[in-house]
Parts: C-alpha cells; structure tokens; sequence
C-alpha cells in the first residue's frame, strides 16, 4: 500500500576557535558553527504496478515502482575560518587575536527557487508536450523528407547577405539559429544513425517481453549568475569584508512510459525489427510526411516558438500503436553563494584561512502531467527564455529589411 514518508538528516559537525581583545571582558571568547551537510527528503514507498508481460522461463520481478512526487533538499555549508594577530606597535604587546575562529556571518543558502520557481500549470502543460515529442517511440531520430526538403535552402543561408554590419549580424544570427545550427544537429544524427537503429531494434525486443518501455529525454539547462551586495562577514575584535557572487543552475529532463495494447503489432523477427527500425529512425513513414510539409512551411519555426505545433505533431505520432502514461517532469535546481576577499575596506591583519560558501540543492518529480489532448495554445515559456530577445532584436533589425519584407510581409 502506498505510504508518504518525510525524512531528514544532519550530517554536520561542531567546529570552535576563540578570539581575543586585550581591552575586553572576558578577553578570550569562544566561537562555534556546524560545517557540513542538512538535507530532507518527501517521497512514497509502497506503490507498485504490475507489468504486463514476463518473460517465459525466467525470474523477473512482476512488478515495478510507480512514478511518485519526490522533494528533495541538500543544504551545505562551509563557515569561514580567520587566523592572526594584531600587535600594538606602541606596546608591542597582541591586542587582537583569532585562533581558528569561525566567522559571525553564517546565513542560509540563497533558494534556487527564487530564479527557476516551480513552474505553473501551463508550463507543466508545455512540457509534458516536449516531453511526448521528445520520447515518443514513433518519432524519427532524423527526418529525411524534411532534411531533403530544407537542402535546397542551405545555399541561401551562407552565401554573402549583403547591407550594412548591423544587418548582416541580424541576418546571420537567425540563419545560425534556424538555420545552420540545426543542419549541423541533423548532420550528426546522420552520423550516429547505426546505434540509433540498434537502440530501436532493443525498444521492440522489451516491448516484446515486457509489454512496455520507459523513455527519457533532456529539456535542457540554464545557469544565472548574480553579485549580491558587499557584506561583513566578521565585525566585532576584527573587520572583514567579502564580495558574494550566487551561481543558479537548473537541469530539467523528462520521461514517459509507452504501453503494447490489443492493436499494436511488433516484428516478429530480428529482420523485420532491423528493417522496421531503420524505417521509424529515418522518418520514412507517411506519418513523417505530415511533420514534413509543416517543417517546410516559411517561417514555421516562428509559429512553433509560441504554438508548439511541430511538438504536438511529433507528440501525436503513433505509427506503432503503443499507449502512454506516467508523463513526469523532473528538475535539479541549485544556488552556489561563494565569497572573495575585499582587502579595500576592513582590517588587513585577519587571514581568511577557509573561505565561506552555501549550497542549496533541489531534486523535484513532478508526475501525472497533462498529456491526453495537447493543445496547440499560446506558449508563455518562449516569452521568459533569454535568447528570446536576441532573436527578436533581429527580427526588429531586419523589419525595414527587403529581406524581412519578403518573408514577414512588412
């Protein structure tokens, strides 16, 4: 039976130094802080499915873990440790010392939550049609009706643009993003198009023994990074200073299980898996021909940027007649606060022997996306993602260009 459970562990451990003020009561103080790692943990145990089919004659398990929400939460911390002496060069006597003493400046990780939030019930939406495009076992790994029909425009993609520099940069920035670069992406999956085949023909064969298949793909990764204000990580018997710079990162992926039901016919040899495989790998299906003549189209790109229609026509594809469920999204968030000396301000005699940092890391699962009807609606994520603006800084360099007149009909 299913159960929730919440756990969490402290991994720490107590670190002490003292500092001394000859002119202070009492003149010795001791200082702690806990170095080391915290974490939580909120998942479910207990909750099973039974799988369709076992192999004949073998010992298999019958059932397997359902995908479950997942929460995970690390926090590290590394506290600054100071060092050294400050002699009266009057008296010749120590007026201010520290003695491996941790720093009073100890705060919380900065939440990686606060850059990369949890995404809301569209963008879940959205991704969850990536996410069917992306692991779809009907989709081709690269479409040669499309690659064919977009050879004929590679010409005009490099040859000499014309116009002054600032349109040439225009130009070449959207023919390098739509353009060339995917032709170089289409190019390596040609190379790569044998252990794409073997891949398909291992898919038929557990869906042959087992009845399903799970698939993951990658979503992406973004890192930000910001200059937090300047702070005093220690200010009583010495002064320190030190300048923060917060690295966020975020890892997103998908993943979805495909299910045989009573319609779905699989190969029934080797040879035809081999002769099928080749046949889903390269997009040789009519199927493709259909996510073809929409590729084709002027400017479709620029429509899928915010209606998604390629991704829900990849998504759609169903050549071999497989059902689909468990659509999960997960996300690996974190911040990375680290700090530098700032020898301008503050007290030189202190020696920061070990500088501080913050770690704050998220793992989240996110299950049971809505994936039975995608609907090809206004995508909101284009409008957040950074590159968007370049690639509209471009196309509004180009608006008055003959270029962008043809195209764009301004």
């Amino acid at each position: 039976m299913p159960l929730a459970r919440y756990r969490t562990f402290d991994r720490r451990i107590t670190v002490s130094g003292t500092k001394y003020n000859r002119y202070a009561s009492p003149q010795t103080t001791t200082g702690t802080a806990k170095h080391g790692e915290t974490g939580t943990c909120a998942d479910v145990v207990g909750n099973y499915e039974t799988m369709s089919r076992v192999p004949a004659g073998r010992h298999r398990r019958r059932r397997r873990f359902k995908p479950n929400s997942l929460t995970i939460v690390k926090k590290r911390y590394v506290v600054g440790v100071l060092e050294g002496e400050y002699i009266n060069p009057v008296t010749k006597l120590v007026d201010r010392r520290f003695s491996t003493y941790p720093v009073d400046f100890q705060p919380e990780p900065q939440s990686p939550l606060g850059v990369f939030p949890e995404p809301t019930q569209a963008q879940k939406e959205a991704y969850a049609t990536k996410i069917m495009a992306a692991t779809n076992p009907s989709a081709a790994h690269i479409s040669v009706p499309t690659v064919l029909g977009e050879l004929r425009e590679l010409p005009d993609l490099v040859k000499d643009w014309g116009g002054d520099l600032l349109h040439k940069m225009a130009k070449g920035h959207l023919s390098w993003r739509w353009g060339i670069k995917p032709m170089i992406g289409e190019v390596r999956k040609l190379l790569d198009f044998q252990k794409a085949v073997e891949e398909r023909v291992m898919m038929f064969k557990r869906l042959k023994h087992y009845g399903q298949v799970a698939r993951r793909c990658s979503l992406g990764r973004d890192t930000v990074k910001q200059n937090l204000p300047r702070v005093a990580i220690q200010s009583n018997v010495g002064v320190v200073y030190c300048n923060r710079t917060v690295t966020y990162t975020q890892k997103v992926w998908g993943s979805a299980q495909y299910f045989c039901n009573s319609n779905t016919v699989l190969p029934s040899s080797r040879a035809e898996a081999i002769n099928q495989a080749y046949v889903l790998t390269f997009g040789l299906t009519s199927y493709e021909l259909l996510a073809a003549a929409w590729e084709l189209l002027p400017w479709s790109w620029f429509v899928d940027w915010f209606a998604e229609v390629g991704s829900v026509i990849a998504a759609n594809n169903n050549t071999i007649n497989l059902t689909r469920k468990n659509v999960c999204l997960m996300r690996t968030v974190s911040s990375k606060t680290e700090y530098t000396r700032d020898t301008s301000v503050g007290d030189s005699w202190p020696k920061l022997v070990l500088s501080p940092s913050e770690e704050e890391t998220r793992k989240l699962r996110y299950v049971n996306l809505p994936f039975e009807v995608p609907q090809m609606t206004l995508s909101t994520m284009a409008l957040v993602e950074p590159k968007t603006w370049s690639i509209l800084g471009s196309l509004a360099v180009l608006r008055r260009n003959k270029w962008a007149k043809r195209y764009l009909g301004y």
